[in-house]
């Protein structure tokens, strides 16, 4: 395991790991890059610095994403693909589940990533009310839960017509034209949480925090147009 080097050796075992696959230039960046993840300290966590290293000189995580049923409000209906959902009429039976949304029309993403870069899109489409982005894997999914940073929800919402970021307090934010699809960019090593407009790549807005482990987040209160994952 990587935590049983001294921060020396931690470095050189990343730059033999690119020098093996013949990345010998990336190799270079991680010696240019030392002083920056290798601070002098007998306490610098040496296994997450060399994997954040890793993953940012590889680039995004290749990982599909797909809702969590056992999360989901029991109205929200899933499609049999995981990759799409929207409000019913009429709530589910399911037995209690402590992982399950209660109050509000919520559900869970996977995977839940602790490192590294993650991206994923969503279509929201014509949808007049959703909310997308990220959530502590830890947050509270019962009763009267807020939909905010503080509660360990971080994301976009489209409410009463006016697009905000679930900030504390809210951010008003005022787009140029309505949004139909939403990148979110989860960075664990710059410690951000990033939104784009999915069709132009305009920035629309950036968390900076933090980050503990972390799932993708989708809220909807729309009967008639579905949040679709896109691949």
């Amino acid at each position: 395991m990587v935590y049983a080097y001294q921060e020396h050796k931690a470095l050189e075992m990343v730059e033999k790991i690119l020098d093996g696959i013949n990345r010998k230039d990336l190799s270079q960046r991680v010696k240019n890059d030392r002083l920056e993840f290798f601070p002098d300290s007998e306490e610098a966590e040496n296994e997450k610095l060399a994997l954040d290293m890793c993953d940012r000189f590889f680039g995004t995580q290749k990982r599909e994403v797909t809702l969590d049923p056992d999360t989901a409000f029991p109205t929200l209906l899933i499609s049999q693909d995981r990759k799409s959902v929207k409000l019913g009429d009429r709530p589910q039976y399911f037995p209690f589940n402590a992982e399950r949304f209660d109050f509000r029309p919520c559900v869970l993403g996977a995977p839940a990533v602790s490192r590294g870069l993650l991206e994923w899109e969503v279509e929201v489409g014509a949808g007049k009310s959703w909310g997308v982005g990220a959530a502590k894997k830890a947050a509270e999914r019962t009763g009267a839960v807020y939909i905010s940073a503080e509660q360990g929800f971080w994301g976009l919402e489209l409410s009463e017509g006016e697009y905000h970021a679930l900030s504390a307090p809210k951010t008003k934010l005022h787009l140029p034209a309505p949004l139909r699809r939403v990148k979110v960019q989860l960075d664990f090593s710059l410690q951000r949480l990033s939104f784009y407009n999915g069709h132009t790549a305009e920035h629309l807005f950036t968390f900076n925090y933090p980050f503990p482990e972390m799932v993708p987040f989708f809220m909807t209160w729309d009967q008639d147009v579905s949040l679709q994952l896109c691949s």
